[in-house]
Protein backbone atom coordinates (compact mmCIF):
# COMPACT_ATOMS: atom_id res chain seq x y z
CA UNK A 1 0.00 0.00 0.00
CA UNK A 2 2.65 2.54 0.79
CA UNK A 3 4.66 1.82 -2.99
CA UNK A 4 0.79 2.23 -4.08
CA UNK A 5 0.01 5.49 -2.35
CA UNK A 6 3.42 6.80 -3.64
CA UNK A 7 3.08 6.25 -7.27
CA UNK A 8 -0.48 7.94 -6.71
CA UNK A 9 0.99 10.76 -5.10
CA UNK A 10 3.55 11.63 -8.01
CA UNK A 11 1.67 10.96 -10.76
CA UNK A 12 0.62 14.04 -12.48
CA UNK A 13 -3.28 13.98 -11.75
CA UNK A 14 -2.69 13.51 -8.35
CA UNK A 15 -0.33 16.88 -8.75
CA UNK A 16 -2.84 18.72 -10.64
CA UNK A 17 -5.67 17.65 -7.55
CA UNK A 18 -3.10 18.68 -4.96
CA UNK A 19 -2.72 22.53 -6.63
CA UNK A 20 -6.26 22.39 -6.97
CA UNK A 21 -7.15 21.92 -3.20
CA UNK A 22 -5.33 24.95 -2.16
CA UNK A 23 -8.04 27.37 -3.85
CA UNK A 24 -10.85 28.35 -1.92
CA UNK A 25 -14.36 26.75 -1.96
CA UNK A 26 -13.92 23.71 -4.84
CA UNK A 27 -16.72 21.52 -4.45
CA UNK A 28 -15.82 19.25 -7.20
CA UNK A 29 -13.47 18.56 -10.07
CA UNK A 30 -14.13 17.36 -13.46
CA UNK A 31 -11.71 15.83 -16.23
CA UNK A 32 -13.60 14.73 -19.51
CA UNK A 33 -10.54 14.03 -20.54
CA UNK A 34 -6.14 14.60 -19.97
CA UNK A 35 -7.05 18.01 -21.37
CA UNK A 36 -10.51 18.71 -20.79
CA UNK A 37 -10.31 19.75 -17.07
CA UNK A 38 -13.00 21.60 -14.93
CA UNK A 39 -13.94 22.57 -11.41
CA UNK A 40 -17.01 23.53 -9.63
CA UNK A 41 -16.09 26.69 -7.10
CA UNK A 42 -18.68 28.45 -5.02
CA UNK A 43 -21.46 26.99 -7.12
CA UNK A 44 -19.62 28.12 -10.47
CA UNK A 45 -18.69 25.49 -12.99
CA UNK A 46 -15.33 27.03 -14.14
CA UNK A 47 -12.81 25.40 -17.07
CA UNK A 48 -8.91 24.96 -16.32
CA UNK A 49 -6.21 26.03 -18.63
CA UNK A 50 -4.56 22.93 -17.08
CA UNK A 51 -3.67 19.22 -18.75
CA UNK A 52 -2.00 15.98 -17.78
CA UNK A 53 -0.78 13.48 -20.33
CA UNK A 54 -3.05 11.07 -21.86
CA UNK A 55 -0.10 8.19 -19.91
CA UNK A 56 -0.69 9.62 -16.64
CA UNK A 57 -4.41 9.83 -16.89
CA UNK A 58 -4.98 6.17 -17.52
CA UNK A 59 -2.51 5.23 -15.31
CA UNK A 60 -4.19 7.53 -12.79
CA UNK A 61 -7.38 5.48 -13.43
CA UNK A 62 -5.35 2.04 -12.58
CA UNK A 63 -4.07 3.14 -9.67
CA UNK A 64 -7.23 4.60 -8.15
CA UNK A 65 -8.64 1.03 -9.02
CA UNK A 66 -5.98 -0.94 -6.95
CA UNK A 67 -6.29 1.70 -4.58
CA UNK A 68 -9.83 1.36 -4.12
CA UNK A 69 -9.71 -3.02 -4.53
CA UNK A 70 -12.42 -2.75 -7.51
CA UNK A 71 -12.48 -3.80 -10.97
CA UNK A 72 -12.46 -1.39 -14.03
CA UNK A 73 -11.92 -3.11 -17.31
CA UNK A 74 -14.03 -3.14 -20.56
CA UNK A 75 -16.51 -5.82 -18.51
CA UNK A 76 -16.91 -3.21 -15.97
CA UNK A 77 -16.16 -0.03 -17.00
CA UNK A 78 -18.11 1.89 -14.03
CA UNK A 79 -16.51 2.79 -10.75
CA UNK A 80 -17.29 4.28 -7.77
CA UNK A 81 -14.23 4.72 -5.11
CA UNK A 82 -12.84 7.15 -3.06
CA UNK A 83 -9.70 9.07 -2.63
CA UNK A 84 -6.71 9.01 0.19
CA UNK A 85 -8.40 12.45 1.37
CA UNK A 86 -11.79 10.88 1.88
CA UNK A 87 -13.08 12.51 -2.04
CA UNK A 88 -15.15 10.90 -3.76
CA UNK A 89 -14.68 9.57 -7.29
CA UNK A 90 -16.99 8.00 -10.01
CA UNK A 91 -15.03 6.94 -13.14
CA UNK A 92 -16.65 6.16 -16.40
CA UNK A 93 -14.71 3.98 -19.09
CA UNK A 94 -13.85 5.21 -23.08
CA UNK A 95 -16.01 2.38 -24.26
CA UNK A 96 -19.38 4.28 -22.54
CA UNK A 97 -17.85 8.25 -23.64
CA UNK A 98 -17.23 9.63 -26.64
CA UNK A 99 -13.20 8.82 -26.04
CA UNK A 100 -11.93 9.28 -23.01
CA UNK A 101 -12.82 8.06 -19.48
CA UNK A 102 -14.31 10.59 -17.66
CA UNK A 103 -13.33 11.29 -14.17
CA UNK A 104 -15.88 13.11 -11.27
CA UNK A 105 -14.40 14.11 -8.30
CA UNK A 106 -16.60 15.10 -5.31
CA UNK A 107 -14.19 17.02 -2.52
CA UNK A 108 -14.52 16.10 0.81
CA UNK A 109 -14.65 19.46 2.78
CA UNK A 110 -13.55 19.02 6.14
CA UNK A 111 -13.91 22.68 7.25
CA UNK A 112 -17.39 21.28 7.64
CA UNK A 113 -16.67 19.88 11.19
CA UNK A 114 -19.64 20.99 13.22
CA UNK A 115 -23.33 22.49 13.09
CA UNK A 116 -21.47 25.80 15.27
CA UNK A 117 -19.15 26.34 12.40
CA UNK A 118 -20.84 25.30 9.47
CA UNK A 119 -24.60 26.39 9.88
CA UNK A 120 -23.97 29.87 7.36
CA UNK A 121 -22.82 27.42 4.83
CA UNK A 122 -26.73 26.65 4.40
CA UNK A 123 -27.75 30.01 5.16
CA UNK A 124 -28.76 29.10 8.57
CA UNK A 125 -29.15 31.61 11.52
CA UNK A 126 -27.68 30.26 14.80
CA UNK A 127 -31.06 30.11 16.56
CA UNK A 128 -31.76 26.87 14.70
CA UNK A 129 -29.05 24.88 16.08
CA UNK A 130 -31.01 23.80 19.09
CA UNK A 131 -33.30 22.89 16.87
CA UNK A 132 -31.38 20.49 15.26
CA UNK A 133 -29.32 19.21 18.17
CA UNK A 134 -32.90 18.51 19.72
CA UNK A 135 -34.16 16.16 17.16
CA UNK A 136 -30.48 14.29 17.40
CA UNK A 137 -30.45 13.86 20.90
CA UNK A 138 -34.39 13.38 21.32
CA UNK A 139 -33.82 9.80 18.58
CA UNK A 140 -35.85 11.11 16.05
CA UNK A 141 -35.52 9.07 12.72
CA UNK A 142 -34.67 11.51 9.87
CA UNK A 143 -34.61 11.53 6.28
CA UNK A 144 -32.77 14.20 3.98
CA UNK A 145 -33.52 15.02 0.81
CA UNK A 146 -32.46 16.95 -2.01
CA UNK A 147 -30.65 16.88 -5.71
CA UNK A 148 -27.27 16.12 -6.92
CA UNK A 149 -24.64 18.77 -5.24
CA UNK A 150 -27.67 20.62 -2.74
CA UNK A 151 -25.47 19.37 0.54
CA UNK A 152 -26.86 16.16 1.88
CA UNK A 153 -23.99 13.99 2.83
CA UNK A 154 -22.32 16.98 4.44
CA UNK A 155 -25.18 18.18 6.37
CA UNK A 156 -25.80 14.18 7.27
CA UNK A 157 -22.06 14.37 8.56
CA UNK A 158 -22.54 17.85 10.80
CA UNK A 159 -25.74 15.70 12.30
CA UNK A 160 -23.85 12.46 12.58
CA UNK A 161 -21.28 14.46 14.96
CA UNK A 162 -24.45 15.76 17.40
CA UNK A 163 -24.77 12.31 18.62
CA UNK A 164 -23.94 11.24 21.71
CA UNK A 165 -20.31 9.50 22.20
CA UNK A 166 -21.86 6.82 24.60
CA UNK A 167 -24.35 5.56 21.50
CA UNK A 168 -23.11 2.67 18.87
CA UNK A 169 -23.05 3.48 15.21
CA UNK A 170 -23.27 1.52 12.42
CA UNK A 171 -22.83 3.56 9.23
CA UNK A 172 -23.51 2.15 5.86
CA UNK A 173 -22.69 3.35 2.60
CA UNK A 174 -21.61 2.55 -1.13
CA UNK A 175 -18.23 4.59 -0.83
CA UNK A 176 -17.11 6.07 2.34
CA UNK A 177 -18.07 9.43 2.66
CA UNK A 178 -19.87 9.88 6.35
CA UNK A 179 -17.36 10.30 9.25
CA UNK A 180 -18.96 10.03 12.79
CA UNK A 181 -16.46 10.83 15.72
CA UNK A 182 -18.21 8.50 18.27
CA UNK A 183 -15.86 6.12 19.21
CA UNK A 184 -17.75 3.22 19.11
CA UNK A 185 -18.59 3.35 15.05
CA UNK A 186 -18.31 0.86 12.85
CA UNK A 187 -17.96 1.21 8.77
CA UNK A 188 -19.99 -0.88 6.31
CA UNK A 189 -19.66 -0.78 2.73
CA UNK A 190 -20.84 -2.79 -0.32
CA UNK A 191 -19.19 -5.26 -2.08
CA UNK A 192 -17.98 -4.62 -6.20
CA UNK A 193 -20.86 -5.34 -8.43
CA UNK A 194 -18.59 -8.42 -9.71
CA UNK A 195 -19.39 -10.07 -5.93
CA UNK A 196 -22.48 -12.97 -5.44
CA UNK A 197 -25.61 -11.21 -5.85
CA UNK A 198 -26.62 -12.15 -2.19
CA UNK A 199 -23.73 -9.96 -1.10
CA UNK A 200 -23.80 -6.99 -3.20
CA UNK A 201 -25.14 -3.43 -2.80
CA UNK A 202 -26.38 -2.01 0.84
CA UNK A 203 -29.35 -4.40 1.59
CA UNK A 204 -27.64 -7.53 3.08
CA UNK A 205 -25.58 -5.02 5.48
CA UNK A 206 -28.64 -3.14 6.57
CA UNK A 207 -30.17 -6.78 7.32
CA UNK A 208 -27.20 -7.35 9.08
CA UNK A 209 -26.51 -4.37 11.19
CA UNK A 210 -29.36 -5.65 12.81
CA UNK A 211 -27.39 -7.93 14.67
CA UNK A 212 -24.75 -5.93 15.42
CA UNK A 213 -25.95 -4.07 18.49
CA UNK A 214 -26.56 -0.69 17.21
CA UNK A 215 -28.32 2.17 18.58
CA UNK A 216 -28.80 4.32 15.13
CA UNK A 217 -28.25 2.56 11.65
CA UNK A 218 -26.85 5.64 9.30
CA UNK A 219 -27.50 4.66 5.42
CA UNK A 220 -25.50 7.19 3.54
CA UNK A 221 -28.10 6.97 0.80
CA UNK A 222 -31.17 4.85 -0.03
CA UNK A 223 -31.09 3.29 -4.13
CA UNK A 224 -32.85 0.52 -3.76
CA UNK A 225 -34.54 -2.48 -1.54
CA UNK A 226 -32.30 -1.13 1.60
CA UNK A 227 -34.98 1.46 1.77
CA UNK A 228 -37.79 -1.31 3.22
CA UNK A 229 -35.21 -2.57 5.71
CA UNK A 230 -34.31 0.38 7.02
CA UNK A 231 -37.35 1.44 7.46
CA UNK A 232 -38.47 -1.55 8.98
CA UNK A 233 -35.10 -0.97 11.45
CA UNK A 234 -36.75 2.19 12.13
CA UNK A 235 -40.18 0.81 13.27
CA UNK A 236 -38.65 -1.45 15.56
CA UNK A 237 -36.68 0.08 17.91
CA UNK A 238 -33.66 1.60 16.03
CA UNK A 239 -34.57 5.21 17.00
CA UNK A 240 -32.56 8.19 15.45
CA UNK A 241 -31.95 6.22 12.62
CA UNK A 242 -30.58 8.63 9.40
CA UNK A 243 -30.01 8.62 5.95
CA UNK A 244 -30.73 10.82 2.44
CA UNK A 245 -32.38 10.42 -0.74
CA UNK A 246 -32.41 12.17 -4.23
CA UNK A 247 -35.75 13.77 -4.33
CA UNK A 248 -37.28 17.19 -5.01
CA UNK A 249 -39.92 17.42 -2.63
CA UNK A 250 -41.37 16.35 0.76
CA UNK A 251 -44.19 14.17 -0.73
CA UNK A 252 -40.96 13.39 -3.57
CA UNK A 253 -39.39 11.54 -0.79
CA UNK A 254 -42.73 9.51 -0.03
CA UNK A 255 -42.97 8.31 -3.99
CA UNK A 256 -39.58 7.44 -3.94
CA UNK A 257 -39.67 5.53 -1.13
CA UNK A 258 -42.13 3.34 -1.96
CA UNK A 259 -41.13 2.98 -5.97
CA UNK A 260 -37.80 1.79 -3.90
CA UNK A 261 -39.61 -0.82 -2.31
CA UNK A 262 -42.45 -2.08 -4.81
CA UNK A 263 -40.03 -2.36 -7.58
CA UNK A 264 -37.67 -4.45 -5.77
CA UNK A 265 -40.46 -6.94 -5.34
CA UNK A 266 -41.73 -6.35 -1.59
CA UNK A 267 -44.98 -7.61 -2.24
CA UNK A 268 -46.68 -5.20 -0.09
CA UNK A 269 -49.96 -3.08 -1.11
CA UNK A 270 -49.23 0.69 -1.67
CA UNK A 271 -51.29 2.26 1.68
CA UNK A 272 -49.36 -0.29 3.86
CA UNK A 273 -45.79 1.07 2.23
CA UNK A 274 -46.85 4.27 2.81
CA UNK A 275 -48.18 3.53 6.51
CA UNK A 276 -44.83 2.04 7.44
CA UNK A 277 -43.09 5.06 6.17
CA UNK A 278 -44.81 7.55 7.93
CA UNK A 279 -45.00 5.35 11.25
CA UNK A 280 -40.92 5.10 10.46
CA UNK A 281 -39.61 8.28 9.37
CA UNK A 282 -40.31 11.77 11.69
CA UNK A 283 -38.71 14.50 10.55
CA UNK A 284 -37.84 15.88 6.92
CA UNK A 285 -34.83 18.13 5.90
CA UNK A 286 -35.20 19.56 2.35
CA UNK A 287 -31.71 21.29 1.03
CA UNK A 288 -31.70 22.91 -2.39
CA UNK A 289 -28.44 24.26 -4.29
CA UNK A 290 -29.68 27.77 -4.89
CA UNK A 291 -29.37 29.94 -7.81
CA UNK A 292 -26.27 31.88 -6.62
CA UNK A 293 -24.46 28.45 -5.86
CA UNK A 294 -25.11 28.16 -1.95
CA UNK A 295 -27.17 25.25 -0.48
CA UNK A 296 -29.71 26.09 1.77
CA UNK A 297 -32.14 24.40 3.78
CA UNK A 298 -35.21 24.32 1.67
CA UNK A 299 -37.63 23.33 4.33
CA UNK A 300 -38.46 21.23 6.86
CA UNK A 301 -41.43 19.08 7.48
CA UNK A 302 -42.99 16.24 9.74
CA UNK A 303 -44.19 13.10 8.88
CA UNK A 304 -47.19 12.53 10.76
CA UNK A 305 -49.47 9.25 10.55
CA UNK A 306 -52.16 8.80 7.22
CA UNK A 307 -55.10 10.60 6.52
CA UNK A 308 -57.62 9.23 3.37
CA UNK A 309 -55.04 6.67 2.42
CA UNK A 310 -51.94 9.15 2.21
CA UNK A 311 -48.94 10.01 4.75
CA UNK A 312 -49.89 13.43 6.25
CA UNK A 313 -47.22 15.91 6.68
CA UNK A 314 -46.41 18.66 8.54
CA UNK A 315 -44.47 21.85 7.21
CA UNK A 316 -42.99 23.72 10.13
CA UNK A 317 -40.09 25.68 8.10
CA UNK A 318 -39.29 26.76 5.05
CA UNK A 319 -37.26 28.87 3.17
CA UNK A 320 -37.97 32.38 2.48
CA UNK A 321 -35.37 33.40 -0.14
CA UNK A 322 -33.00 34.55 2.19
CA UNK A 323 -33.43 32.22 5.23
CA UNK A 324 -35.27 29.46 7.07
CA UNK A 325 -38.11 30.91 8.76
CA UNK A 326 -41.13 28.48 10.75
CA UNK A 327 -44.10 27.62 8.86
CA UNK A 328 -47.78 28.15 10.36
CA UNK A 329 -47.07 25.28 12.65
CA UNK A 330 -45.42 24.21 15.56
CA UNK A 331 -44.04 20.54 15.56
CA UNK A 332 -45.96 17.70 16.18
CA UNK A 333 -42.81 16.56 18.25
CA UNK A 334 -42.47 19.43 20.33
CA UNK A 335 -42.93 17.59 23.73
CA UNK A 336 -39.92 14.99 22.88
CA UNK A 337 -37.70 18.38 21.75
CA UNK A 338 -38.86 19.87 24.97
CA UNK A 339 -37.85 17.24 26.79
CA UNK A 340 -34.14 17.57 25.71
CA UNK A 341 -34.01 21.15 26.39
CA UNK A 342 -35.73 22.77 23.64
CA UNK A 343 -37.50 26.17 24.51
CA UNK A 344 -41.37 25.03 24.34
CA UNK A 345 -41.81 28.55 22.30
CA UNK A 346 -39.18 28.06 19.83
CA UNK A 347 -41.25 28.11 16.97
CA UNK A 348 -43.59 30.76 18.28
CA UNK A 349 -40.14 32.71 18.95
CA UNK A 350 -38.85 32.18 15.64
CA UNK A 351 -42.06 33.80 14.24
Amino acid sequence: MNELNKHLKNNQVSVLLSKIEKMDGITEVMLNGPKNIFIEQQGRIIYLDDAVSEKSYLEYIKLIAKYNKKDFSKSVPILDGSLPDGSRINIIGGELTDRYPVLTIRKYLESFDSLENSYEKFCLDKKWLNYFKSIIQSRLNLIIYGGTGAGKTTFLNLLLNEINPTERIVVIEDTRELVCRNPNVVYLKSLTDTAPSFFSGLRPLVKNSLRMRPDRIIVGEVRSAEAFDLIMAMNTGHSGSMTSIHANTTKDVIHRLSNLILLNGIDFPGETVARQISSAINIVIGLQKGMNGRNHIRDISEFVGMESGNVSINQIAKFDGEKLVPGKSSSYYLKRLVEVGLAPNFFKSQS
